[in-house]
């Protein structure tokens, strides 16, 4: 977004408002979207905070937590993707079996938890699927918002229970014989037969050093102990050279201090429980070890029914069996607690074929046998491999046989494979807070994760209100660099071109300022909007009521109200769209000025111009002024200077112009900007025309970079009678500083014949011109009409003998060609000027008519 000129210096819309706002903000969530503001005009905040003291977060009695309403909240129900299509959620994650550290056969305290147990996730997944009498009801409930759907007589009591029956039967899935119970039993042996890890890890944070530096203090400390200290140490040490080298605060993390046996790990812990002050010290992680099992978490498309849902189960499952998995898949509905759309798969996989001993009564990988004094397992089967990481694959599979079901339904979203950057989505991926973590965030409580995802999401939508900006300016400054070319010569529609393009990012801009207030607004409202709508019972979705919560509610609305004070008014917002309306009538004045301009190309006589064709079809530059636009214009006069006479670096094609192979890229930027001006177009028009009086004087064909006269069946194409065969010398504009490199063209060593147009409008020639362009920038294009009508051989040769007579010059010869060679750009230094005019060399008077110039529109 372009913040140079006046459209910098104009105040962004609803800045006090957005300042307002961003004063109590959380300063990390503000610097989630400060480059956008910035960007765009607002005012950053700065140090200027940190005079104010330290932030006061709001105390509510009865609550153990505090909520800070000034910090957004993850929980939105906004959409992220919009559209027919979307990146699906699908999560694979390999399972590995907890062992912690234990003695006789008691796990240490400190390393309990560590995730559900596969028996447990086995319940958690096949239960979710069923669905019982009271959850069928919550669902009708939160469907059609009626409180009591039998009494209103939109559930049948009778055929509840087939309904119900059928749905649950489509929701499981499984290819393990013997049924549920003996499914539960293979991850529950799955998970038995996972070796106990080889080592253990003992964790702390550098944070912590100096702590272990007071422990140290007291005697009797183990030797073990102070080989811990050191490690860490050196590590805290590393950290402060790292913010030293690279200017930031000290950033502390998590290190390995130990790395020890179960047996050493339990006498470790125990000895840190028994320290008063350094109970909280380390942590215990589990060493690498065999995986027991994967878990498959898949979304599924909403508008589908329980059929199409289990065919996706099916298929998916059926995918995993054929590969040799042991699997068990469910279908999870919404809930009360989540979004109605939360229909979703899970699946609970072993990447072991499997299979049920009856003699001894366990599965064939539990078997054991001792040969020569060793344990075997001579039934057990191989793994499942794959050649690449199988997460991957499996996601391919997933949306493949979701997109084959949806088919080609309207009204329901289709999978895209791959992820958010290579499907050009500007979406940041967040991470998956669970359970526990929503159920804070619902009631206004912070997490690590739930922050984190509430400023990528803030960082999203300011990135997509900007890239909304950005795609506008850029159609804008491509529309307007074809204009120019069209009306490069008519001095007041340029001026009319140059208003509009103001007054259009004038808009643009006035547009992002007013989105990016209302992330702002909606960052301020969200976490007090998340608490209100958890507190408040809707049908379906009843609310069970905890101690503080109606001083809670009341403060999320105290907070609303206060964001409310400080937001745009209705009038403020009604003042802001007037003003929008006055600058996009203006801009719509220009505009028409422009549009009768380009009309009037097709009808009447004009100045050609040249059509500069990018090399690879690049997209073209935003035009935004710039302090260094002069030197990149003096570079591009200078190599035209140089090069202009090479026509294997400058092409010249009917009325377009290209660069060869061998130009720097660079060259082809500063072209694409700059060859549309008036002065740059005088340089080409000068050498196509010198380049075209050269052929003809030596009596050559024209050459692919001259204008010819021919069609395409090779007759002459005769001039329309319509133009005169002679006019008057129009008005030329004087060269800028810098700028006075004029064609030989207009100091009468040449003349050129005024040429007719061609009949089509300019928006029917530009689109035929570009149907014809070939993406080789080496090739010229086949069949490619010309864009002009120029004077036939004869007429040329009469003209420049005609110019030459009335200069008292001797005429032009073969021997002078090579003079021609020489740049144009050397022979305008001593342009005179006089009244706005361009004046030739004074010479004798000549009886032959007036010489004739191309009209740069009317003389004002």
């Amino acid at each position: 977004m372009s913040t140079s000129g006046s459209i910098g210096e104009e105040p962004a819309v609803f800045a006090h408002h957005v300042r307002a706002l961003l004063a109590r903000q959380r300063r990390e969530d503000e610097e989630a979207i400060a480059g956008s503001l910035k960007r765009t005009g607002f005012r950053a905040q700065g140090d200027d905070r940190e005079g104010r003291g330290l932030q006061v977060r709001p105390l509510t009695a009865g609550r153990e937590r505090t909520v800070d309403f000034h910090a957004a909240s993850p929980l939105t129900r906004r959409d992220r993707q919009t559209g027919g299509f979307r990146v699906p959620h699908f999560d694979v994650k390999a399972i590995v079996a907890i062992h912690p550290p234990s003695r006789n056969g008691v796990a240490h305290p400190r390393c309990g938890g560590g995730g559900m147990s596969a028996a447990a996730h086995f319940d958690y997944v096949t239960d979710g699927a069923r669905i019982g009498l009271a959850t069928h009801i919550d669902y009708i409930r939160r469907e059609t918002g009626v409180d009591d759907p039998a009494g209103e007589m939109l559930l049948d009591m009778l055929d509840e229970q087939h309904l119900r029956a059928e749905k649950n039967e489509l929701a499981c899935y499984t290819n393990i014989p013997g049924g549920w119970d003996r499914a539960r039993s293979l991850f529950e042996a799955a998970e038995r037969a996972a070796p106990p890890p080889k080592s253990h890890l003992l964790q702390a944070s550098t944070a912590q050093v100096t702590s272990f530096e007071y422990q140290l203090k007291f005697g009797g400390a183990p030797t073990w102990f102070r080989e811990m200290t050191r490690r860490l140490q050196a590590e805290a040490a590393e950290v402060e050279r790292e913010a030293i080298e690279r200017g930031w605060p000290e950033r502390h993390r998590m290190v390995t201090i130990a790395e020890v046996s179960g047996e050493e790990a339990y006498e470790r812990l125990d000895w840190f429980e028994r320290r008063r002050f350094a109970r909280d010290l380390v942590t215990w992680k589990q060493g690498r070890t065999q995986r027991s099992q994967h878990r498959f978490v898949g979304e599924l498309p909403d508008g589908l029914s329980a059929f199409d849902r289990h065919e996706i189960l099916s298929r998916f499952c059926g995918t995993l069996a054929d590969d040799g998995w042991m699997v068990v898949g469910a279908i999870h509905q919404p809930d009360r607690h989540n979004d109605r759309r939360n229909f979703h798969l899970h699946v609970d996989g072993v990447d072991r074929p499997a299979e049920w001993l009856d003699d001894p009564g366990c599965w064939d990988f539990e078997y054991v046998e001792r040969r020569n004094g060793k344990v075997t397992h001579p039934k057990r089967q191989k793994k499942v491999r794959y050649e690449a990481p199988p997460a991957g694959l499996l996601r391919e599979r997933f949306i493949t046989i979701v997109n084959e079901v949806v088919g080609d339904r309207p009204h329901v979203v289709r999978y895209l494979h791959g992820t958010y950057a290579d499907n050009d989505i500007g979406l940041t991926p967040l991470e998956h807070m669970g359970n526990r973590a929503t159920g804070l965030e619902a009631r206004g409580i912070e997490t690590e994760v739930g922050s984190r995802n509430a400023r990528r999401i803030l960082a999203d939508e300011a990135a997509a209100c900007e890239k909304r900006a950005n795609e506008a300016e850029a159609a804008l400054a491509s529309e307007l660099a074809l204009i120019r070319t069209i009306v490069a010569n008519d001095l007041a529609v340029m001026a009319a071109v140059e208003r509009y393009e103001r007054l259009e990012r004038r808009l643009i801009r006035r547009r992002l300022q007013r989105e990016l207030t209302d992330v702002v607004i909606t960052m301020a409202r969200s976490r007090a909007e998340t608490v209100v709508h958890t507190l408040t019972p809707t049908p379906g979705r009843p609310v069970t009521p905890r101690k503080g919560d109606d001083q809670l509610l009341a403060d999320a609305r105290a907070h609303l109200a206060w964001v409310e004070r400080n937001s745009p008014t209705p009038d403020e917002r009604e003042a802001a769209r007037r003003v929008e309306e006055a600058l996009a009538a203006r801009a719509a004045d220009q505009w028409a000025i422009v549009l009768s301009a380009t009309a009037r190309v097709g009808q009447a006589p004009a100045m050609d111009a040249v059509v500069y064709l990018p090399r690879h079809h690049a997209p073209a530059a935003a035009a935004t002024a710039s302090r260094f636009d002069g030197p990149k214009r003096d570079r591009l006069r200078a190599w035209l200077r140089k090069h202009a006479a090479d026509g294997d670096l400058l092409i010249f094609d009917n009325g377009e112009a290209r660069l060869g192979r061998s130009v720097p890229r660079a060259i082809d930027t500063l072209m694409r900007q700059f060859a549309h001006e008036p002065s740059f177009q005088r340089l080409l028009l000068a050498e196509r025309h010198r380049r075209a009086d050269r052929e003809l004087l030596s009596g050559s064909a024209p050459s692919k970079g001259t204008p010819s006269t021919s069609s395409e069946s090779g007759k002459p194409r005769p001039m329309p009678s319509s133009a005169p065969s002679t006019t008057t010398v129009g008005t030329l504009p004087i060269p800028e500083s810098g700028e006075a490199e004029f064609s030989s063209m207009v100091m009468g060593t040449t003349s050129v014949t005024p040429i007719a147009p061609p009949t089509a409008s300019p928006s029917a020639h530009i689109a035929a011109r570009q149907a014809h362009r070939k993406p080789d920038v080496s090739g010229s294009p086949p069949d490619k009409l010309p864009n002009r009508v120029t004077p036939s051989r004869p007429e040329r040769a009469a003209s420049i003998a005609t110019k030459d007579a009335s200069t008292n010059r001797a005429p032009s010869t073969p021997e002078t060609v090579e003079k021609l060679k020489v740049s144009i750009f050397d022979q305008a230094s001593s342009l005179p000027t006089a009244g706005g005019k361009i004046v030739g060399p004074k010479g004798p008077a000549s009886p032959a008519p007036p010489l004739s110039l191309p009209t740069k529109g009317p003389e004002r």
